[in-house]
């Protein structure tokens, strides 16, 4: 007979509860990875929509402090709020071009070399998406967490990933909405 651990379970019994956890966690992990309509890789968060079932699951991911799978309903979908930190690129000073170019060209040479100066693009600092739950849970999809480029492909690719994201949240509440309507219409 094994000792009682403060719950009342033994060693054995927690470590067969630990196992039966990981084990149903596996299990709708691989449901929800061949049965999806809609999945969203960003970073290291996966979410996955379902519309048979109308379930949105969170795949746990340590990396982007996912520590617990998420399960949601879609009728539990509260909102959406898209978070974009913009910051501006470094300049590229003029003054240096202008001696270059009065150096080659003179005066003359000194005025273009001072207008060729060139800013870099705008960069963004973090992309990401937050989803709001009817029963004031959320999670944040982070799409971006580093000084981006707005002009990279990355960037191009995240922002992409980002609107492919809204619009099926989109979907989801203007559903919600038709619902609601047809059900006041039908009292």
């Amino acid at each position: 007979m094994g000792l009682l651990n403060r719950d009342g379970k033994t060693r054995k019994e927690r470590k067969e509860e630990k196992r039966q956890l990981k084990a149903d966690r596996k299990e709708r992990e691989d449901y929800f990875k061949n049965h999806h309509d809609f999945a969203v890789k960003a970073g290291g968060d996966l979410v996955y929509f379902n519309d048979t079932d109308k379930k949105i699951y969170f795949k746990r991911n340590f990396v982007t402090q996912i520590k617990e799978e998420f399960l949601q309903d879609y009728s539990n979908l509260a909102n959406y709020r898209e978070n974009i930190m913009t910051g501006e690129g470094k300049k590229k000073h003029g003054i240096t071009r202008a001696v270059v170019g009065g150096a080659v060209a003179g005066g003359a040479g000194a005025i273009v070399g001072a207008g060729t100066a060139k800013r870099k693009p705008d960069v963004v600092k973090r992309m990401s998406l937050t989803i709001l739950f009817k029963d004031n849970s959320f999670r944040e999809v982070t799409f971006l967490d580093s000084d981006t480029k707005t002009d990279s492909m990355i960037y191009q690719a995240s922002y992409n990933k980002l609107a492919q994201l809204e619009t099926k949240l989109d979907s989801i509440l203007a559903a919600q909405e038709q619902e609601a309507a047809e059900q006041r219409s039908n009292t």
